[in-house]
C-alpha cells in the first residue's frame, strides 16, 4: 500500500490479533463465499478471498460476520477496491453511508427526551476485542430505553445486531451493565460515530435510576417526563415550600399570580383571580420552588371579614400553579403548608374557592360546600373545613385524614393542648388506631385516589391543548 494513502484513511483499524475468532463470508446469489478478515473499522472491512479469479457482481455486497461471543450480522458494503496478493484477492469494504436500520428489536413510536450534550455518559465493552472500550454521550432517551449515543474519544468498532453491555457514569454504578443491542450505525464528524442502541432487559433499577437522574437536572417539568413515560414520583425534598416574607420574594409571588392570571395556558383555577385580591389586612404568602423556578403560590388571609359569625374565618384568597406542575406533590405539599399555618392561627373554618370540575380533589380533601359571598359569574363554590376536622378526622376517612393531617396537626397538641377537649382526643386516637389497623390494605387505594384526582387534573388540561 503506497504511504500516502494509509496517511488517507479516516479511521483506525482494528488487525484480527486483538479480535475474537471471526467467520467471514460474501453472501452472493445464494452462495456463501469464505472469507479470512484483515481488519475492523467503524467505515468499513477488510477481507481477503481465496479465490484469484473472483469478481463482484455490482458496486455493493452483503457481508455475512460472525465473531465469538456475537451474533451473525448481515450487512451491506460498497466494493472500494479489489487487489491481488498472493494469489489471493484482497478486498476493501465500506459500511454503507446509510445503512438500512437493523429492526430486530427496534421500536420508534416512542417520543424521545433529547440531553445536553455531554451531560450523561456512559462506556461500553466490547465483546469480540481485547480490553478495547468506547466512551459513549447519551445523546437522547425514550421511556422503553432505546437510546441515541454518540461516541467520544474514538470510534465504536461495532455493526447492528451486536450485543453490548452498557455501563453509566454514575458513582456506584459504573461497575453495572446492562445488555443492549445495536440497532443502527451512522458516522459523525471526525472519528464520532453514532448509534441507536436498545436496553433488551431494563431491570427495575435502571428505570428507577434514570427516571431519578432526570429529575435530579431538574431541566424538564415532572408532567413532561411523565408524558414521555417516566413515572418516577418526585424524589424527597425536591419541591421547597416556605412563607415568603422578604419584600423582593413577595413581589415575585405577586408578579406571578398577575402573569398566570393572563396567561394563555389555563390550569382551571385562575377563575380565582376574580376575587378581590387586595387586603386591608396581613396576608400570609406561600410558594413552592422547583430549583430556582417558582411552580405554585398560594395566599392565605387569616381573617375572611365576609364572613359574619361567632366563629373566626380564613380564607385562601389566590392560588396559581404551572400547568406543568400539576402533581400530586406540588399540590398536597402547598396544601399542608397552608393547614399549618391555618391550624397556628387558632381560626375555625378554612375557606376556599372551589373552580368547576374540582369538587371531587376538595371533598377527598375534607373540604365541604358551604354558603359564602357571591362569586364573579357565579363561577365554582366555596368549600370549607372545620378546625376540628383537621386536628381530630371528626367525620372524614380515617385513612385519608391519617395521610393528609396526622401529621400536620400533630403539633397543634404539642402546642396547643390547652384548645383540644378531650372528646377530640378520643376521636383522634380512634382514627390513628383504625389507621394502623387497616393501613397495609387501604392505604394504597386511598392513595391512589388522591393522587388520581390530580392526574386526572393534569391530563384534563393537556388533552385541552391548555400546556
Amino acid at each position: 500500500m503506497i504511504a500516502f494513502e494509509r496517511e488517507l484513511r479516516r479511521w483506525t483499524r482494528l488487525r484480527p490479533e486483538i479480535l475474537t475468532r471471526c467467520r467471514t463470508r460474501i453472501l452472493e446469489r445464494g452462495r456463501k463465499i469464505p472469507c479470512a478478515l484483515l481488519d475492523l473499522s467503524p467505515g468499513g472491512i477488510g477481507l481477503l478471498i481465496d479465490r484469484p479469479d473472483w469478481k463482484p457482481h455490482g458496486p455493493v455486497v452483503q457481508v455475512e460476520i460472525k465473531f465469538d461471543g456475537q451474533p451473525v450480522v448481515v450487512r451491506a458494503a460498497d466494493v472500494r477496491r479489489i487487489e491481488d496478493r498472493d494469489g489471493n484477492r484482497s478486498l476493501g469494504l465500506a459500511w454503507r453511508v446509510d445503512p438500512e436500520r437493523w429492526n430486530g428489536v427496534e421500536r420508534r413510536a416512542r417520543a424521545r427526551l433529547e440531553l445536553p450534550l455531554d451531560e450523561f455518559l456512559a462506556r461500553t465493552p466490547l465483546r469480540h476485542a481485547h480490553n478495547v472500550w468506547t466512551r459513549l454521550s447519551i445523546v437522547d432517551v425514550s421511556s422503553d430505553f432505546g437510546l441515541q449515543v454518540e461516541t467520544r474519544g474514538g470510534p465504536a468498532y461495532l455493526l447492528p445486531g451486536h450485543l453490548t453491555e452498557l455501563r453509566l457514569d454514575l458513582p456506584h454504578l459504573h461497575h453495572h451493565g446492562w445488555d443492549c443491542q445495536i440497532l443502527w450505525i451512522k458516522p459523525t464528524e471526525g472519528h464520532g460515530v453514532k448509534m441507536g442502541l436498545r436496553v433488551l432487559d431494563p431491570d427495575p433499577a435502571l428505570v428507577e435510576i434514570a427516571s431519578e437522574w432526570l429529575q435530579i437536572r431538574r431541566r424538564w417539568s415532572p408532567l413532561h417526563l411523565r408524558w414521555l413515560g417516566f413515572p418516577k414520583e418526585s424524589l424527597p425534598g425536591q419541591y421547597r415550600f416556605r412563607k415568603v416574607e422578604e419584600i423582593a420574594e413577595r413581589v415575585g409571588v405577586a408578579n406571578f399570580f398577575e402573569e398566570m392570571s393572563r396567561r394563555g395556558s389555563r390550569t382551571g383555577m385562575e377563575h380565582l383571580h376574580s376575587v378581590e385580591r387586595v387586603s386591608n389586612h396581613d396576608t400570609i404568602h406561600l410558594g413552592c420552588w422547583d430549583g430556582r423556578k417558582l411552580v405554585a403560590a398560594l395566599s392565605l388571609d387569616t381573617r375572611f371579614e365576609e364572613m359574619v359569625s361567632e366563629d373566626t374565618h380564613a380564607r385562601v384568597v389566590d392560588f396559581a400553579i404551572e400547568p406543568d406542575w400539576i402533581v400530586p406533590e406540588v399540590f398536597f405539599g402547598l396544601w399542608e403548608q397552608t393547614v399549618r399555618l391555618f391550624l397556628a392561627g387558632g381560626n375555625t373554618f378554612l375557606w376556599m374557592w372551589c373552580p368547576p370540575g374540582r369538587d371531587r380533589l376538595f371533598r377527598l380533601a375534607g373540604l365541604e360546600e358551604a354558603v359564602g359571598p357571591a362569586l364573579p359569574n357565579g363561577l365554582g363554590t366555596w368549600m370549607n373545613i372545620h378546625r376540628k376536622r383537621l386536628v381530630s378526622g371528626h367525620g372524614m376517612n380515617a385513612i385519608r385524614w391519617a395521610l393528609l393531617y396526622a401529621d400536620v396537626s400533630g403539633f397543634v397538641l404539642r402546642h396547643q393542648n390547652g384548645g383540644i377537649s378531650l372528646a377530640r382526643r378520643m376521636t383522634r386516637l380512634r382514627k390513628l388506631a383504625q389507621f394502623g389497623i387497616l393501613r397495609d390494605w387501604r392505604e394504597p387505594h386511598e392513595q391512589a385516589k388522591l393522587h388520581g384526582s390530580i392526574e386526572e387534573w393534569a391530563m384534563e388540561i393537556h388533552e385541552s391543548g391548555s400546556i
